[in-house]
């Protein structure tokens, strides 16, 4: 004849075998983790060691590579992709401060945003170049042929 009282033994002692384990992959998970943790103690550098970085080039330099990047981009990518594609003409028109995606990519590393009206007209020449003009913008250091209104702005409204 069985004890009544087995199942219920049986069960605490269920319980307390998987709280134990519980127990167990808690402490081992966390020494696991803590492990990698205090083993990243930071090596001895002596104080007069020189610096280990690599500065950056100072803006100047910086805005002269970047205006390559932009005279390679306009002589030779450009025109390949007008030609790939059979474009004869794009033209960029934009606002101040509400330039087109593409504005970064044909302007100046120091031009902050479009101006006023500003309007850049490629067109696809038969020999391959490109004509680049700049109709109320700037020249973008020399990379579009700038043309302007003579005519001073209005100072009263019409």
């Amino acid at each position: 004849m069985r004890n009544p009282k087995w199942p219920v033994l049986t069960m605490r002692l269920d319980m307390r075998i998987s709280f134990q384990h519980a127990i167990s992959v808690l402490t081992f998970s966390t020494l696991l983790i803590a492990a990698p943790v205090a083993s990243q103690a930071p090596a001895y550098v002596p104080e007069d060691a020189a610096a280990r970085y690599h500065p950056l080039p100072s803006l100047r330099k910086q805005a002269a590579e970047q205006q390559e990047w932009l005279q390679l981009r306009l002589t030779r990518v450009l025109p390949a992709l007008m030609a790939e594609y059979d474009v004869d003409m794009w033209i960029l028109s934009m606002r101040e401060y509400g330039e087109d995606p593409v504005f970064r990519a044909i302007a100046s590393p120091t031009t902050f945003a479009a101006r006023r009206r500003s309007i850049y007209v490629f067109t696809r020449q038969d020999d391959g170049t490109l004509e680049r003009l700049a109709l109320g913008g700037t020249s973008q250091g020399g990379m579009f042929k700038a043309f302007r209104s003579t005519r001073p702005a209005p100072t009263q409204p019409t």
